[in-house]
């Protein structure tokens, strides 16, 4: 289950696919931590394909008079990934892309909207 989710979102790892199943590269990075609650299991992973960082917001960003250095706005590639309790392996399946806004980090986001809550709360099937 946990492998599928990251084929879902490390698509650049896949070296391949044959009657539905996917292999993933074996790289040097450390295990994913998947955090385990009644609603679901969570991890946070860097992600190099992540809009952050990205070269242009090397010098920050200028909006107006205000300057947001790179150092901490624009230098985290953390993606939060949620499995909710009791979903369903299928054929297809769904995703929900959240992108938090400014002066926002992926954990506080999450938290703060009740994302995990909420899509446990809809009852669909997705991650």
């Amino acid at each position: 289950m946990r492998r599928f989710v990251l084929f879902l979102l490390f698509c650049s790892c896949v070296v391949g696919m044959r009657g539905g199943l996917f292999a993933i590269a074996a790289d040097s990075r450390p295990a994913i931590t998947w955090e385990k609650s009644e609603l679901g299991e969570t991890a946070f992973v860097p992600m190099k394909s992540a809009p952050y960082p990205h070269p242009s917001r090397d010098n920050g960003y200028r909006y107006g008079k205000i300057i947001f250095p790179r150092d901490p706005h624009y230098s985290d590639s953390t993606v939060g990934l949620f499995i909710p309790r009791g979903y369903r392996r299928t054929p297809k399946t769904n995703v929900l892309v959240y992108l938090h806004g400014w002066n926002n980090h992926v954990r506080k986001a999450i938290a703060e909207y009740k994302l995990r809550e909420q899509i446990v709360a809809s009852g669909q099937n997705i991650i």
